[in-house]
């Protein structure tokens, strides 16, 4: 199987439809083509207009303009975007919004490999669909966010770079009208944003319920973003694992990590699992949880900080582990094996072998660290996101076999006891035909004002009172 930081992702992998179509895209080709290797289309939007279920378009080495979907696949034959390498650009926006790719509306779509610069919004939009796949892409500098989606079930956000996002977030995961939202974002890396690396916000101002839930955020690396690595808002029964998180807060902000509510809601971050991150934040608290959020489990955390209360549960509600997070002043010693090249993986002496936890606080610690390798190795759990392997044993690469896969799986279940959260069946309705809303009006090119917070470093024991809640669509 192949593993990408612990989890491997079951996506677009499924047989080929029968009847389905393998498309060619090419800067030297012709819309009045047939679209196949030897006489490719020119645009994307001439192959999204054209593809159906099952079908996979081969994008070649070029420049392009963006494209928006028109049609969807399915979990059994979903349609694929596939750039033939990095060299695939898609450098403009779309005819329709003010993002370079906008999956809007169409479900079981895959964006896979892509170079997405110059955004005037976002890099790459997807809104009210279900099971769509961004992965591999390199996308930045954006005007806006790097990725943004909304109102987006099982959406699965795989190994892509993010960076550069002038106004706001690297990665934006938001909106909820479903009881079971199920995201993934699994092996990214976003950095050098305007405000967070990676946010995910229910945002009770919208439609729906105003709640994430079951999301897996595993294996990412943040760094150097203005504000959060992790912003998480109104989001429940999720699990955060074997994330490496750096020097965030350039410009002040709550934490490398936080959990919180959106301010006026009443749906605080709750029952949430943070295990087995490594965390290395010297300006801005490496955890903070506020505003309500409870009974989540923190434990098996890699944390360098000089704060005074580095892990700060400021309404005392959640669960954490005294034990199992451990702290250091800094990252030189013996800890890592060379902080100043962003190696984090551990050194033999490292005080961090053996010192986690199989479980805590009813949750149980990952099956595997960030690159992959089975936990434990040795006596017990390392702590942070990685495990140390003297010798590192092979991690077969080999993709599942195409009957094994389904785009809404993921192939590891996480195995946390949490009491569910009652449900209203009534808030699995879409938004109502007629109202507009972040996910749905595509004319709303500027983002309301910023409700407060991520300003400024909150001070020592202080929480911010408000979050980057910025969420036009």
């Amino acid at each position: 199987m192949r593993t990408i930081h612990g989890l491997w992702i079951a996506a677009a992998l499924a047989a080929p439809a029968a009847g389905a179509e393998t498309y060619v895209v090419s800067p030297t080709g012709d819309d009045g083509n047939a679209g196949t290797a030897g006489a490719p289309w020119l645009t994307l939007q001439h192959a999204a207009d054209a593809v159906a279920a099952g079908d996979e378009v081969i994008v070649e080495d070029g420049t392009y303009a963006g494209f928006h979907s028109v049609s969807g696949g399915t979990s059994d034959a979903p349609i694929v975007f596939r750039a033939s390498s990095s060299g695939a650009v898609i450098n403009s926006r779309n005819e329709d919004t003010p993002d370079n790719v906008n999956i809007e509306g169409t479900d079981y779509v895959v964006i896979d490999g892509f170079t997405v610069i110059d955004a005037e919004r976002t890099g790459i939009r997807v809104a009210v669909s279900t099971g769509v796949v961004v992965r591999n892409c390199a996308i930045g500098p954006s005007g806006v966010w790097g990725i943004l989606t909304g109102y987006a079930v099982a959406v699965q956000i795989v190994g892509n770079i993010t960076f550069d996002s002038g106004e706001q977030h690297g990665i934006y995961v938001s909106n909820s009208d479903v009881v079971d939202d199920n995201p993934v974002i699994a092996g990214n890396e976003s950095y050098g944003n305007g405000m967070n690396g990676i946010q995910l916000n229910g945002d009770c101002f919208m439609e729906g319920d105003g709640t994430i839930r079951g999301a897996l955020i595993e294996g990412n690396y943040v760094h150097d973003n203005t504000n959060k690595g992790f912003s998480i808002i109104s989001v429940d029964d999720s699990v955060i694992r074997n994330n490496l998180i750096v020097n965030n807060g350039l410009g002040g902000a709550a934490g490398g990590i936080h959990l919180v509510d959106e301010p006026d809601c009443g749906q605080p971050s709750s029952r949430n699992v943070v295990v087995n991150n490594t965390i290395i934040e010297p300006s801005i608290a490496a955890i903070r949880v506020n505003l309500g959020a409870a009974d989540n489990v923190i434990f098996n955390n890699l944390i360098i900080s000089t704060r005074g209360e580095p892990i700060a549960d400021e309404d005392g509600l959640s669960v954490i582990d005294a034990v199992t997070n451990l702290v250091f002043a800094d990252a030189t010693g013996d800890l890592f094996v060379n902080p100043g090249a962003a190696d984090y993986h551990l050194v033999e002496t490292s005080a961090a072998r053996d010192a986690g936890a199989a479980s805590f606080g009813g949750a149980d610690a990952p099956a595997s660290d960030r690159d992959g390798y089975p936990r434990p190795e040795g006596a017990g759990f390392d702590t942070g996101c990685y495990e140390f392997y003297a010798t590192p044993p092979p991690v077969d690469e080999e993709e599942p076999p195409p009957d094994t896969a389904d785009i809404a799986d993921v192939a590891e279940t996480v195995d946390v006891t949490v009491d569910d959260a009652p449900t209203d069946p009534a808030t699995d309705a879409p938004p109502p035909d007629g109202v507009p809303d972040a996910a749905t009006d595509t004319t709303a090119d500027t983002p309301p004002p910023d409700t407060g917070g991520d300003t400024g470093d909150e001070g020592e024991g202080g929480g911010e009172e408000g979050c980057s809640c910025s969420l036009a669509l």
